[in-house]
Order: structure tokens, then sequence, then C-alpha cells
């Protein structure tokens, strides 16, 4: 699921190529659900083989109906440092 969402966003960007400007850049971690991927990349210098991004996107599949963005406090599947985000719609607190 994730390889083909990743190759869908890659397409939709490059088929809106003339709506934005910048360098895009698609990572498909290696062994993504065993959870020793990233540092297996990291370890093999891929910091220093990608542009330093300005803008960093993750994502995760969960089984939420389409259109629910689901959130908590604290760190959850990440560790980012800072994150901004505007959603629109009404606010659910009985999950």
């Amino acid at each position: 699921m994730h390889v083909t969402a990743l190759l869908g966003a890659a397409r939709l960007m490059a088929q809106g190529r003339d709506g934005w400007s910048g360098t895009f850049v698609t990572l498909f971690q290696t062994a993504e659900e065993l959870g020793g991927g990233s540092q297996t990349m990291v370890d093999g210098g891929l910091v220093a083989k990608v542009p330093r991004p300005d803008v960093a996107l993750g994502q995760h599949v969960m089984p939420l109906p389409a259109g629910v963005a689901a959130t908590t406090a604290g760190p959850v599947l990440s560790a980012g440092t800072r994150s901004r985000s505007r959603y629109t719609g009404r606010v659910r607190t009985d999950r």
C-alpha cells in the first residue's frame, strides 16, 4: 500500500509540474514493515545522497474512513521537530 500511494503521489506531482517549483524527492523505505529499514538507509549514506528538503511528508496507512485525519498528543510514528497543518471541517472526539 505504501509503495502504491507514493507512486500515485509522484505521478500526480509530475502531471501537475507546471503548478509548483522545486525539487521533488520520493523515498521508498526498505523493510518498512519491520521497523529497521530507515536506520539501514541512514547507515548506508542516505543523508549524503539526497538533497535536504524544505518540506518532508510521511504517510502511514491506517484503517480510517476517507477524509478523516487522526492525531494524538505526543510523538506518533515519526520524529519530526515541527509541523504546521491546516484542517477544515468538524472535530470528533468520540473515538
